[in-house]
């Protein structure tokens, strides 16, 4: 049985301090992972200034805790979601990633860099919410995507881990309609904001050993047969590549 648990971690927060401006970007969120017949789709948040942003995914917006399941191509899928939402925190000043990662049930602070972004620049444009973008492409973790950015916005920014695009990035679609992400609202404070660090010096581990310990976890699975004869596996891929083949 293939399990799919979405399960979110609440980061401890430290306040941080304050910047000129505040960027505030409201998007649709989109997946449909491998294994589901259905697309999730959900509002999301992204919160920067010029050193930090925080993207939130509103999985929860009623704020309750449920338990869903649904039958798939691998088997019966089970979904868990908590009263919190996830969140992703970048540092432009150390280049670093910070998002919460699951090994099963376990959750995983994991600190990752946006050095892995290797994008190609495009020579085609298009308009989004009145800004004019440029597209760029990068292949990350086993899947193939396509951004739009714009360098109309003074800021440096993109939602969930996307990063490292000279400008705000206001869309990004996986070539394989597994991922979406679209901005539906921008707004621009010219008045400092309040942003929250994630106390994570002494928490997180890195994506390597998050990887190390999936793999092993996986690799665990394959053999195990409970006392009634149910087999349960941890999946090869979620939207990034977990397990090579």
């Amino acid at each position: 049985m293939k399990f799919k648990i979405c399960f979110f971690l609440m980061f401890s927060m430290l306040c941080y301090g304050q910047n000129n401006s505040t960027l505030n970007i409201e998007y649709s969120y989109s997946t449909k992972l491998e294994g589901t017949y259905s697309r999730i789709t959900i509002n999301s948040t992204l919160i920067a200034n010029q050193i930090h942003s925080i993207y939130e995914m509103n999985f929860n917006e009623n704020n309750k805790e449920t338990l869903s399941q649904e039958s798939g191509e691998e088997g019966t899928v089970y979904n868990i979601k908590s009263k919190v939402n996830p969140k992703i925190y970048k540092d432009l000043k150390s280049k670093n990633i910070y998002s919460v990662e699951l090994i099963g049930l376990k959750p995983f602070i994991v600190r990752d860099t946006m050095a892995v972004f290797k994008w190609n620049f495009l020579t085609e444009y298009k308009s989004i919410l009145g800004y004019k973008c440029q597209k760029a492409n990068v292949n990350y973790r086993g899947r193939d995507y396509v951004a739009y950015f714009t360098t109309e916005l003074p800021f440096n920014a993109g939602p969930w881990k996307f990063s490292g695009l000279p400008g705000v990035i206001l869309e990004v679609a996986s070539l394989d309609n597994v991922f979406e992400i679209k901005a539906n609202k921008i707004q621009l404070k010219n008045e400092a904001t309040n942003l929250h660090r994630p106390n994570l010096k002494n928490l997180s581990i890195t994506w390597n050993d998050y990887i190390k310990e999936y793999n092993k976890k996986y690799n665990e699975l394959l053999y195990y047969t409970s006392p009634n004869g149910g087999t349960s596996s941890l999946p090869k891929r979620q939207i990034e590549v977990l397990v090579e083949e």
